[in-house]
């Protein structure tokens, strides 16, 4: 299981909101918006398809932690039965996949998050490898998912 904390989250949102989900219902595509009509970017439709997946995932995550929250956890489980969502952002240089990301990342409600590229990732991947085949025998991976 992945632990998430939300705490922080959600005692910034209004206590007397029945319905939290609306604050962050459109946020992705709103946020999209302001950045076009501000002249920062320009419109692209492959964006537009990429922004309401993420959309979609950024409800998930809040459904899931506002279900949590209602049963007075202060912590969000991800069960292993969950058919998780994710999502592998290609594309060439200059096509708006960080921009996208940046966007997804700054609205997502998780306080514990962790805004990182393919590169990086790989690099604490090996790493990590390294570190554990100094002191350990067998495969890192199992420890390396957790």
């Amino acid at each position: 299981m992945q632990r998430i904390m939300v705490e922080k989250f959600f005692s910034s949102l209004d206590s007397d909101s029945s319905q939290p989900l609306d604050k962050i219902k459109g946020i992705l595509h709103k946020r999209y918006v302001k950045e076009i009509e501000l002249g920062h970017i320009q419109y692209d439709p492959a964006q537009e398809v990429l922004l309401k997946l993420l959309q979609e995932h950024l409800e998930d995550i809040f459904l899931y932690a506002q279900e949590d929250r209602k049963k007075g956890w202060r912590e969000l489980f991800f069960p292993e039965t969950k058919n998780c969502k994710s999502l592998y952002i290609y594309g060439g240089v200059g096509c708006g996949k960080s921009m996208l990301m940046d966007l997804f990342f700054e609205a997502c409600p998780i306080q514990q998050k962790k805004r990182i590229n393919f590169h990086g990732f790989m690099q604490e991947v090996h790493q990590f490898n390294h570190r554990w085949r100094k002191k350990n025998d067998g495969s890192p991976i199992p420890e390396l998912a957790k």
